[in-house]
């Protein structure tokens, strides 16, 4: 069983992630958007253990932290225009429309499966996205409940939610 700072961590992170990916949007274009993301979360959980929070400026610190750290890793990174081309990156035509590097290899095999599946995290809601993923990791009922301090008929409830919401989104 967890103890209250990590519970109470978690719940700061997850309330923190939208804002960290909007810190990440359009910035630092050398790394791609999901390591910005994952990055500027591993910086934000750093911050959170080390940093005091009893200042009032605890978010201006982050901020400042972040484009320090972030900065630095983006300069160390290799080019996406002379170095690598990631088929998940954004590219623009002449015309100004944007696709993914997926589209430049018309194949159907090209598999989607991932930004599908992410797509569907996105549709769910915070709890049953993290039941789900403990699921998916092996977690049992009984521990998970026990997790989020609520009953084992509640957990099934969510999973039963979930499989009707796959269904539905399966189905588009």
């Amino acid at each position: 069983m967890g103890s209250f700072a990590d519970t109470a961590e978690a719940r700061i992170m997850e309330a923190a992630i939208p804002s960290i990916q909007k810190l990440c949007e359009g910035r630092w274009d050398k790394l791609e958007y999901q390591d910005r993301v994952s990055e500027a979360c591993r910086i934000f959980l750093e911050d959170l253990r080390t940093m005091p929070l009893n200042t009032g400026h605890f978010l201006e610190e982050f901020r400042a932290d972040l484009e320090v750290k972030m900065g630095e890793l983006n300069r160390r990174a290799p080019s996406p225009r002379f170095d690598h081309c990631s088929l998940d990156a954004v590219f623009s035509n002449k015309t100004g429309e944007t696709f993914e590097g997926y589209c430049l290899i018309p194949s159907t095999l090209t598999d989607f499966t991932r930004s599908e599946v992410d797509d569907f995290l996105l549709n769910i809601s915070p709890l049953a996205r993290r039941i789900l993923t403990l699921s998916m990791r092996g977690h049992e009922a009984t521990e998970m409940a026990e997790m989020f301090g609520i009953s084992i008929s509640q957990i099934d409830q969510e999973m039963e939610k979930i499989r009707r919401l796959y269904s539905l989104w399966n189905e588009k």
